[in-house]
Order: C-alpha cells, then structure tokens, then sequence
C-alpha cells in the first residue's frame, strides 16, 4: 500500500503481504454443502419441522416473515471476495474474479441468490498512440450470465489473476503479457475504528495501477459500467430511471436514480480527475441489449466522447463512465474511480415508519451523492492512512501466524455485509431512560443480522462472543446495542405465538426477560421483539445471564472513560442485573442450594442440545453473573449488596465444583459427563475481562485440567485436529452425536476458546485451536467471507455469513492483555516501572 502522492512503481507488490490469496482459477480442495441431518435426529424435531412449514405459510400469506427458512438453505459461493461499504449503510458483494453480486441495501437481507451483474463492469481497453486499438476485454473472469451484453469480450484468462484481500480493502492484478501490461485494481472501504463518521459511507473506491513492462507507449482507458437495481428481479424495473451527469473540479461521472423495494436509491459512478495526462468521458446505455454500441465507441476512441448518450424512459437502464491515460513504456499510470449507493431513507417490512441511516447525518439533500464521491477520492489516502495505522501493529508482528493476521481483519467483514443498518435515533419513542436517549441521539442505533439465514437484529446470546469486535473497534456501538436491550427487559409483549419445537402457546415476550433479538427486518424490528420462536426464550437462563455480564465489561471498558453519565448507567445496569438475580433464584434455583438448573428441554443458546439439573454452561454463566453483579455494587457502594452477592458467589461456586467436576473436567450437566468446548463460558468471559487468570473463579489448576481434556479430545481428535473445537465429546472417546448441535464446530465459540488459552498464557495451543476455524473455512472450503455458524467433521456447514465468528477480536485482546501483563512482570523483576 502507499500513502505518497507518487504512483506505485511496481503495483504487483500490492499482492504480497498478509490476507488471503487466491489465482483466478483456484477451486476449494475441500467439497461443503449445507447441512443434512442424521436419520436418529429427525423424529425429534418432524413435529417442529410441521410446524414450521405451517408458520411459514401463514406468515407468507400475512405478508410477515420467518426468523429462518428451514427448507431453503443458502449456498455458499466459493469465489466470494472482500465487500464493499461501510458499515450500516447497505453493501455489495465481491467476486475475487471480478464479479459483483450479493447486495446487501435492503435493509436486513442478503440477497445471496443473485448472481454476478452483468452490466457491473470494468472494461479494459489498450490502444497505440496511433489510435490502433491493441486489446480490449472485461477486467473479469468471473462467471456470468450471457444472455445479455453478448458483445462484450468476457474471456480474460482465469490463470492471469491473482487477488489478496485483507479487510476492508483489496488487491485484484490483471496481466496482460502479449502487451506487457499488469493492472492492479486496489479497493477501499472506509472502514475505520473509533470513526462514526466516514465509517458509515456507502462507498468504495478503485484505484487501477497500470504497470507497463513493454517498449511501447499506450492509452490505456478503463470504464466502470453499472446498472439499476441489485441484480434482483423482484425490483429490476421498479421504477423508471433517470440519469444524469455529474461534474466538479474532483470527480467527473454519472448518476443513476432510481428505486429499490420501494426506497429511493441513486447510484454515482465517477472518476477521479487528474490533471496528468487524463480525461474523463460517460455515457448510458440499455444493459438488456448486446451492448455493441458502447463496446465499438471505446474500441474506435477510447472514450464516450463520441457516444455520450442520455437516455430516457427506460427501467432498465446502465451508465458507465470512462477515464483514460497515456501509459509511457516502463513507466506506471494511475486511475480512480468511486462508486456511491446512496439509499437515505430505508423501512422495513410492515413500513410502519421511515428510519434515516447514519450516514444522511453527514451527506444530505440532493447533491448528497456527489457529495459522498468527492469525498470519497478527497479522502481516500487519508483512510488508507488510518487502516495502515491500524492493521499495521498486527501485520508486521511475526511473532504472530500469518493466518491469523490476515484472520483477524478479514472475518471483520461482518460489520458491514452483515446486513447490518445503523440508523438515527426516532426522538418520538416512548419509554426510553434519559441517557439511553442522550446515547442513542449521538451515535445511533445500530442493528446486524445473526445469520443471512437467520433473520434476526442482534441475537443477544450470539453477540456475546462477537461483542468484542465493536468493543475494541467500535464501543459507542456496542454501548448502543447493550441499551438498546436494557430498555427491553421490563417491556412486555402479550401477543401470542406457538413455540416451534413443542407447540406451547406462550407470549411472545416477557417483563422481566431479556428478548432473544430485535426483531426480524421483514416485520418491523425494534417495535417487535423476538422473531425467534422455537422456543419459549423466556425461559432461556444465558440470554439475561450474559446481559449481566456485557454491563460490567461495558462500563469498564468504555462508558466510564466516555460517558459523563457513566455512573448512572451503570445504575441502570445493576437494577436491571438485580432483577434477573432475584428472578432467577426463585425461578431457576429449584433445589434452593444457591446454583441454577437447567430444565431438561433447551434453555440457553445451544437451542437443540438440551441440558438437565446444574449444566457446566448455564452454571458458570450463574457464578460469572453474580461476580459480576457483586463487582457492580462494589463500583457504585452499595454495600449491603455487594456483601450479600459475596456469599452467593461463594455458594454458588461450591454447588458448581460438588455437582460436576470429576476431576478432569465439568461434566455437561448432571446426567451427562460429555466435554463441552464451552463448559467454562462464564468463567472464561470474566478472566477475559480481568486480562488475567490470577483471580478466576474457579482456581487455575482446574481450569487448566479442563482445557488439557478439551484440548486432548475436542480438538485433537476432530477433523484429525486441524477443524477447530467440536461442542461436544464422549468420555469414551467419540464424539458426542445425542443432537445436531453437540457434533458441530462452531466457528465463534471456538475462537473464544482460543482466546482462553491465550489467557492462560499457552499461544501455541491457542492458534492450534483457532487455526481449525482458519484452515477448514477459509482454505479448504470456499467459504472465505462468509463464514458460517457451525461445521461438521465432513461435508456439511450450517447457517453461511454469520455473526459469532466476530469473537476472534478476542485472541486479539486476551493476546495483548497477557502481553502487557508479562512485560510488567518483567519491568517488575528488573526492577523497573511499567506505565
């Protein structure tokens, strides 16, 4: 990367360093597909699957949506590459080939059906200075529907691209030997931590380098085509389009309005203006014909300055805009372009009222488009400036593995084609504390989906593991979102609905329960909580165990140091933390010994793998919860309080040991002595908050016994030890099949096991572990950029793009936490003090 005025010299550099790499004609080694289950768990869950074909049926006819749709699993796309966009605003899929696909501007969904656009090109042509037109070809080998723009040349040879991506940016080289040319097109996402500004744009930017090795001089042109829509055919001809031309003193280009589901939405598609040899021209055309005219005008000029049309009525309708420069034998040229989607204003399913996004704060009115794109190519170095700033540290540290390096920013990718929305505050809510309020109308609401499968904001027990990520990069969001849930626990929501699994008609949210989620994008999320209804959540014990645990770890490690109201909040906190206590000592406390039981169906996050009595996870999530409810009190003085939840948590500590250790490890609960990879979740989630594992909960030689069995068995022995950490084993050995879930890997929990062994101060056991998620993802599968929830042994995956794999962030944490704490020990020891 460079950050100088001056051209790259030699652009193919841009391909070395960390990310992940791929040849334009690479194939997984490893064949996945989504998920079948096994003859013995299907006569559980046939009653659940009746149902769930009834609900489904009935909320299509009601014009409502399923939280997921069981029967139509998504499929991976094994050439996906890094995204574009910021975070919250909509974004757009990438083919590493060249390819795009995969929208993401509606809000809430990823349309992962589609295919690559057509029309979404850039077009390379090469001409002497004579004006003898030398070559011209699509810069893409990816696949593409041919039913259309039949004249363009699509046929660049897949074994001349090469890519390397690294979150948010990356690198696609063309080699053209015949002319001894090499092009590198290097994306940009502004996609920066602890920016609330830029971070949110709707934007990404291309920059070609143009490395000519030959003795000729050239003109090279390249031109950004782009259509309406999304590449959906439910909204292709929503509307008729209009275009227009744009022009400033920095960018040259078109813009392409129209509408998306119902919603405004204007693309620009511009170019940089460069005084050094470079001129810009555009043009639109119908993407639905063959494409000659546009074709032959950049073959005979080089430019549309011979076919600049405006073209009028249509709904289907494309732009594309050219820039060209004079490429001097063994010399470099550079040019830019920036693509903008700016749809302001979004609703969600039931349109019951219009939300603005984050970044209409900052862009408005009806020049806010171009806006955005001079921005973009103004800015654009000085956000290259910040990732380098920020990446830097991670990429250049050798002591770290290359996998991980390139792991930790790539599976980042979530933030932003999460189907994530990050939107203004409605000042018109009721029943919304005052500093909630004051929070929300300074930075936002922010919601991300559990799953592109799994329609649902904010899956509270899953952002428990990829809180981390906003905790580290973006904390006022994670503030947002923990609020946002506080607000939630006393609402009631008594409309009716029937659990999946068991057919009991419950309510759909209770006062005194955390919800499961926000709500799902089709209804309209925030106003309707828990989408989720295969089960009763109200009866789930980790969901409001872990809201405990996130309002301790948030005031410590952002609202004290940033909030004026820091205290107050953590009051809210606390009153909200002692209702779940007292609700959970009388509800789920039923021997009155001072531990929870779980209640033999499943209660908790592992929603088919059902736990009986005292489990190890609900049950150090129970001693985690009231350690730190005690930590709370002990911030804030009140005393009685803090001395009460003392003993609770010294009790309840003594119940854990007596009920499940034998002596190796924490038996699952008390019927079953399978090895949970997550058995210590509480315990893990509290030493990570402290940095250190010299005041755990449970005491160190214990915990490491039990990650010496999790490792010797649920690592070792899965996926011959290369395939992260499966949920469960046998004692005898084998791994653990009694549901669908206890036989998977999945991805994020394993990732915070790592980072458990990480505290502990084992790094070679730690990248071991997290490696598996790396390696059969990323490498062998074809599943980069969308990583999934779970993976089995062979074969299968379950529930693609999804959010738990965020817990990376972590290792990243626990890695500089005990780093930190070794060199004070060794500042100590010498003798010297460490600020």
């Amino acid at each position: 990367m460079t950050s100088s005025d001056d051209l790259v010299e030699d652009p193919t550099t841009l391909l070395d360093g960390i990310g992940w790499h791929a040849t334009g004609d690479w194939k997984p080694s490893e064949r996945r597909v989504p998920f079948i289950p096994r003859l013995k768990h299907i006569p559980p869950v046939f009653m659940m699957m009746i149902r769930f074909l009834c609900k489904s049926l009935w909320n299509w006819w009601h014009g409502e949506g399923i939280f997921i749709n069981i029967f139509k699993q998504h499929l991976h796309m094994a050439h996906t590459g890094v995204p574009i966009g910021g975070i919250g605003c909509g974004s757009i899929g990438r083919d590493f080939r060249g390819g795009f696909n995969r929208f993401s501007v509606v809000p809430g969904i990823k349309e992962v059906w589609t295919d690559n656009v057509r029309a979404n090109q850039f077009i390379l042509t090469v001409r002497s200075v004579t004006g003898q037109l030398l070559t011209q070809r699509l810069l893409t080998c990816a696949k593409q529907n041919t039913s259309t723009l039949s004249a363009w040349d699509r046929t660049f040879p897949r074994s001349s691209v090469r890519y390397r991506g690294l979150f948010p940016q990356s690198w696609t080289e063309f080699v053209v030997p015949d002319l001894g040319l090499t092009l590198v097109c290097e994306q940009i996402s502004p996609v920066i931590p602890h920016d609330y500004k830029d971070s949110t744009l709707p934007v990404a930017n291309f920059v070609w380098h143009v490395k000519n090795s030959s003795r000729a001089d050239y003109n090279v042109s390249i031109a950004f085509t782009w259509q309406n829509g999304t590449g959906c055919e439910q909204w292709a001809r929503e509307s008729v389009c209009r275009v227009q031309r744009y022009s400033d003193s920095h960018i040259g280009g078109m813009e392409l309005a129209h509408r998306v589901r119902g919603r405004d939405m204007t693309y620009g598609v511009y170019a940089k203006r460069n005084e050094k040899r470079h001129a810009i021209s555009s043009t639109s055309f119908d993407p639905t014909a063959d494409g000659g005219a546009v074709w032959r005008a950049l073959g005979e000029d080089g430019n549309f300055e011979g076919y600049d049309r405006i073209i009028e009525g249509y709904r289907e309708c494309a732009v594309a805009v050219c820039a060209e420069t004079q490429v001097l034998s063994s010399e470099s040229g550079e040019l830019e372009f920036v693509l903008v989607w700016n749809m302001p204003e979004i609703d969600f399913g039931k349109k019951s009222r219009v939300c603005k996004r984050r970044f209409a704060r900052f862009f408005h009115g009806p020049s806010a488009t171009s806006q955005i794109g001079a921005h973009a190519v103004q800015q654009r170095k000085e956000w290259q400036r910040k990732i380098d700033e920020w990446q830097g540290p991670v990429i250049t540290d050798r002591l770290l593995p290359e996998w991980y390096r390139s792991a930790l920013f790539n599976e980042l990718y979530y933030v932003s084609d999460g189907a994530t929305s990050w939107i203004e505050y409605d000042e018109k809510e009721e029943h919304v504390t005052d500093h909630t309020a004051a929070h929300m109308k300074e930075w936002g609401r922010f919601g991300y989906m559990e799953s592109w499968e799994y329609l649902m904001y904010n899956t509270y027990d899953v952002h428990f593991y990829a809180s981390a990520a906003f905790v580290e990069n973006w904390p006022h969001l994670e503030v947002s979102m923990q609020l946002d849930f506080s607000e939630q626990l006393n609402r009631e929501d008594t409309r009716l609905h029937k659990t999946l699994m068991d057919g009991e008609t419950v309510i759909v949210k209770k006062r005194g329960r955390l919800p499961h989620d926000m709500g799902h994008p089709i209804d309209a999320p925030w106003e309707f909580t828990n989408a989720y209804c295969l089960h009763d959540t109200g009866e789930w014990k980790d969901l409001n165990l872990k809201f405990i645990l996130a309002s301790l770890r948030d005031y410590q490690q952002s609202i004290k140091n940033e909030n004026p109201q820091a205290k107050e909040i953590l009051a809210h906190f606390f009153d909200r933390s002692m209702e779940i206590i007292e609700a959970g000592k009388r509800e789920w406390d039923l021997d009155g010994d001072g531990m929870i039981e779980n209640g033999g169906f499943a209660d908790q996050t592992y929603d088919i793998w059902t736990m009986t009595g005292t489990s190890a996870y609900c049950g150090s999530l129970w001693l985690a919860a009231l350690e730190a409810a005690r930590r709370m009190a002990e911030i804030l003085g009140r005393k009685d309080e803090e001395s009460s939840l003392a003993d609770q948590v010294d009790r309840a500590r003594a119940v854990f040991i007596k009920k499940l250790w034998n002596g190796r490890y924490f038996n699952f609960d008390e019927t079953c002595s399978s090895i949970m990879a997550d058995q210590l979740c509480g315990v893990w989630f509290m030493a990570a908050l402290d940095g250190s594992t010299s005041n755990m909960l449970i005491d160190k030689e214990k915990v490491s016994s039990v990650l010496d069995t999790i490792f010797e068995n649920n690592v070792k022995k899965f996926g011959n030890g290369k395939s992260g950490a499966a949920n469960g084993w046998r004692a005898d050995g084998t791994i653990d099949t009694v549901a669908i879930q206890s036989e998977e890997m999945w991805t994020g929990t394993t990732y915070a096991l790592a980072s458990f062994y990480a505290l502990m101060g084992d790094r070679e056991r730690c990248f071991a572990v997290a490696e598996g998620v790396y390696d059969s993802c990323w490498r062998r599968a074809g599943l980069q950029y969308q990583t999934p929830e779970a993976m089995f042994e062979w074969y299968f995956y379950r529930a693609m793009g999804y959010m738990r794999p965020l817990a990376i962030w972590n290792i990243h944490a626990a890695l500089r936490n005990t780093e930190s704490l070794r060199n004070y020990e060794l500042d100590s020891t010498s003798g010297e003090s460490s600020s």
